[in-house]
């Protein structure tokens, strides 16, 4: 081969004639085949998954460093006609730049390099501090997810332009820059024997084990011979003081409304703790819930990582579900040993509830008591943590003493009266006792689980059933799985087309995807179907009724533990549907149907009772914080430490925003939030709604109707709480973000925003949509008429709301909740 053809094999090649056809044929060919090439800045164009990768989540809503409008800034923008995709503003500029003369763009070169001030020194004044320069390096490098060489790299880089070294450039500095003191440490393994061997500096070169007297080499990052505790303390104190007033109001001044649940305050254990409290703690404290879950790290090979989670519970709840806390890493090819792992993370943890953790709130200096006080894990992870079996073992039920039966090659739980008795702490520990002393299990209990040592927590109520994986990819997989067995292949594929043609709010996250595909969906996916899309789909085909209103069981008590304001009387109206749904099961698809995960339905509600909604302890936060943490792992050796550089980065990144935040220059703020979540070019925000535009002339016809000032502006889009609203003539091919839900559960589907610059009055003028209870769920309602316009505060929209158009009739369904979507 010759040198002129090989050079073009490395991906430093010029960008010849040759590699110009060749992309311009790509984007012709693959990207829109048979068709011409579209305008990227059709919103029909930015809204056709079909074009997008399964994994992609581009409708996924993450609630960063502002709750509002930057929760889904990423999501408007995307949408957004003036935004940008991959730098050009449409693919036909792309195309005329592939498509250019090459003389000219030589003539470009040329006149560049010609230019004798292209080539001389620019003299310029740095007008920020070494802090704002640090803090735009960092989150950079974040959002980029940068190794810890491009992160140095980068810190030379503005060493450089700033003429000196005004920012570390070795790793060791950055590695004391970003560290955190007294937070870590590291316990060793045998990796003979799996015997807990003690606590080891980094300088030691190889512990002994004492028990095998094996000699094992610790200086080794990559070996898998120990895991990290970490103490959770500077960050603990970083989120309670960056949210004082909410924290002092939740200790000092939160009064609890009787007979109802909106938050995990509300929930009968949490009130129980407070009671307990000593009275001098009542005022200075906090909660957490804490979780582990495995995450494999390399597809090669079966090495993953076992972090243990806390989340603060007295802080504001868009902040909680995105603010977990790593307090302790296991790293290896095999599951941890939890009698260790957990022996060492109770010991951390009943440390910070007996000395506290100093902090200033409203300038009063508090010691606050740590104390974690639940569990929430899925069912896997649950038997070894609290000393029990698996659910496929005998008594393998971790509330109540239901033996089981093995049927059909597997444990069942058939529905029994009366019921089994629960589970208490006593006969739990009383069994252990027991367990331990003859080494056989004693009704479903293995070993004592360190958890019982675990200050304030509850070894059965503070566990709770897994929404996410018990219920979501659990249940309402496996009956949609029975449900498509009474359909034919002709009903699946028109409901397939219907699902694909369903507009959907970005509020709920991802877009409808086929039944087709439901192998590859996620636990998202299955909430939208479950709640919003399976009652209206399935009944155009769906012609046994006793199973729809068996289905409509789960769908409306589910959506009822999901609502922010859950009264006494509904929560026992969902258990009574809970009890049904689950007594009816094995008449209806034999015992065969009745897994462990059917069996914890009748758990459901009564942790509801004890924490609050399912959002509230859900592993949906959890499952995120690993897919974050991941992105930490640059390489395979020294994997402990380096997700331990990620907390201490994110940290230092927490401290330096709380710092430089209030005084920074507006340049460096909007630099810092618009690297995380890209802004819309123009927004006005007025009060709590942010308005994307610039605003429109009100129409006379619309002026006239309503009374409207002249100085008053239209607009077609806006985020209130989180949640994108938009007006019916924003059209987009697969969302739809008009219909929503009034604070007297008036349906409404918006036409415009009205904006009175001068007096700040924030009206929306809509039409009224009628309706009525549908047959199988009370959730679900059928549209009847849409007719009345009507011009209400703005403030008064309260939730969004899925709208569908079946053959057999209109349906609108608002969301149980603003947070978890």
């Amino acid at each position: 081969m010759s040198q002129e053809k090989k050079k073009y094999l490395f991906s430093n090649a010029p960008f010849t004639n040759h590699a110009r056809r060749k992309m311009r044929s790509t984007i012709k060919n693959t990207l829109f085949p048979n068709t011409d090439i579209p305008d990227a800045t059709n919103n029909d164009l930015l809204e056709n998954t079909d074009q997008l990768s399964d994994n992609e989540e581009d409708m996924n809503v993450e609630m960063s460093v502002d709750y509002g409008a930057s929760r889904l800034l990423q999501v408007v923008t995307d949408t957004n006609d003036e935004s940008d995709i991959l730098s050009y503003s449409s693919d036909e500029e792309l195309l005329k730049i592939l498509e250019g003369n090459d003389n000219e763009d030589s003539n470009g070169f040329n006149k560049l390099f010609n230019d004798t001030n292209f080539f001389e020194s620019l003299n310029l004044t740095v007008d920020s501090s070494p802090a704002e320069l640090l803090l735009m390096s960092l989150k950079y490098s974040v959002s980029n997810k940068l190794s810890v060489t491009g992160i140095l790299n980068l810190l030379k880089f503005v060493n450089r332009l700033c003429g000196k070294n005004i920012l570390p450039e070795s790793k060791y500095q950055f590695d004391q820059l970003c560290k955190n003191e007294n937070t870590l440490t590291l316990h060793a393994v045998c990796l003979t024997c799996s015997m807990y061997i003690g606590t080891f500096e980094k300088s030691n070169k190889s512990v002994n084990c004492e028990n095998c007297n094996s000699l094992i080499d610790v200086s080794n990052p990559s070996n898998a011979c120990y895991f990290a505790i970490v103490n959770p303390s500077n960050a603990v104190r970083d989120y309670i003081e960056s949210h004082e007033n909410y924290y002092d109001y939740i200790v000092s001044e939160r009064i609890h409304e009787p007979n109802v649940i909106k938050d995990i305050y509300d929930g009968e254990c949490y009130k129980n703790f407070l009671n307990n409290l000593n009275t001098i703690d009542r005022h200075a404290y906090a909660t957490a819930v804490f979780n582990t879950i495995g995450a494999p790290v390399f597809e090669s090979s079966n090495v993953s990582i076992w972090p243990i989670y806390i989340m603060l519970n007295e802080i504001p709840i868009h902040k909680r579900l995105n603010s977990t806390i790593v307090t302790g890493l296991w790293f290896g090819t095999s599951k941890p040993e939890m009698s260790v792992f957990l022996d060492a993370f109770v010991e951390s943890m009943n440390h910070l509830s007996t000395i506290g953790i100093s902090a200033t709130i409203k300038n009063q200096h508090r010691k606050i008591k740590l104390f974690t006080l639940l569990a929430c894990v899925d069912t896997v992870a649950r038997a070894p943590m609290n000393g029990t079996t698996l659910f496929n073992g005998k008594y393998g039920c971790d509330w109540c003493l239901h033996p089981g039966h093995y049927y059909g090659g597997s444990m069942r739980y058939p529905f029994n009266i009366p019921f089994p008795k629960e589970r208490t702490t006593e006969s739990v520990v009383e069994h252990a006792r027991e367990a331990v002393r003859t080494q056989k299990r004693v009704f479903g209990v293995v070993n004592a689980s360190p958890l019982i040592n675990l200050k304030n927590f509850n070894i059965i109520d503070g566990f709770t059933p897994d929404y996410m994986h018990c219920f979501l990819a659990g249940v309402a997989s496996q009956f949609t799985e029975r449900i498509l067995q009474h359909v034919t292949v002709p009903d699946i594929q028109y409901m397939d087309a219907l699902l694909i043609s369903i507009k959907a709010p970005h509020a709920i996250g991802r877009l409808s995807r086929p039944l087709s595909q439901r192998s590859n969906w996620k636990a998202t996916e299955w909430e939208n179907w479950l709640l919003f899309y399976s009652i209206t789909v399935l009944n155009t085909v769906l012609t046994n009724r006793k199973i729809m209103q068996h289905w409509a069981l789960l769908v409306e008590s589910l959506s009822i533990c999901l609502g922010t304001r859950i009264t006494y009387s509904e929560l026992n109206r969902a258990n009574g549907m809970l009890y049904k749904f689950v007594s009816e099961v094995e008449d209806m698809y034999s015992l065969t149907a009745m897994t462990y995960n059917v069996h914890q339905l009748l758990h459901l509600v009564k942790s509801v009772h004890n924490w609050g909604p399912l959002w509230a302890h859900s592993t949906f936060p959890f499952e995120a914080a690993n897919h974050k943490l991941l992105t930490a792992i640059h390489s395979a050796k020294g994997v402990v430490l380096q997700i331990i550089r990620y907390t201490n980065i994110q940290r230092t990144v927490q401290i330096l925003e709380n710092r430089l935040y209030p005084y920074c220059s507006k340049l460096v703020l909007d630099f810092c939030q618009q690297i995380t979540s890209p802004l819309a070019r123009k927004t006005l925000k007025i009060s709590c709604i942010t308005y994307f535009g610039c605003g429109n002339i009100v129409p006379p016809n619309i002026a006239l109707l309503f009374n409207v000032a002249k100085t008053t502006l239209i607009f077609s889009k806006m985020v209130l709480n989180g949640c994108l609203y938009a007006t019916s003539e924003k059209i987009n091919k697969r969302s739809c973000n008009y219909y929503a839900q009034l604070t007297d559960e008036t349906f409404i589907k918006i036409l415009y925003f009205l904006v009175d610059t001068e007096s700040k009055v924030e009206s929306t003028v809509c039409e009224v949509i009628k309706t009525r209870p549908n047959k199988y769920a009370n959730v679900v309602k059928e549209v009847t008429n849409i007719s009345e316009k009507i011009c209400v505060p703005t403030s008064f929209i309260v939730k969004p709301c899925i709208f569908i158009d079946t053959k057999d009739g209109m349906y609108i369904i608002p969301v149980p909740n603003v947070i978890s979507h």
